[in-house]
């Protein structure tokens, strides 16, 4: 697993939003939250740590049950009347 100060693997960021590694791989392909970086090799997808307040507020606002395409038109414009 590569080592990079700046950067959480998936399980990490999973344990610290309380996502599942299942819902950020989906939520990667769906772009709604892309990992910062995909390592080539093996295909390890590395965070940002300000990602994890961003995982963090997906999942409040899966909970509050916003549809996807909802939250990701609020992440891009975190200004909006709706964010």
């Amino acid at each position: 697993m590569p080592d990079a100060p700046d950067r959480l693997t998936i399980g990490q960021v999973s344990r610290l939003s309380g996502l599942t590694t299942r819902a950020l791989r989906h939520y990667d392909k769906l772009g709604v939250l892309r990992p910062a970086e995909v390592s080539d090799g093996n295909g390890y997808r590395l965070y940002d740590r300000d990602q994890v307040e961003t995982a963090r507020h997906i999942r409040v606002l899966r909970e509050l049950e916003v549809p996807l395409d909802e939250i990701r038109r609020i992440l891009a414009d975190p200004g909006s009347a709706d964010a």
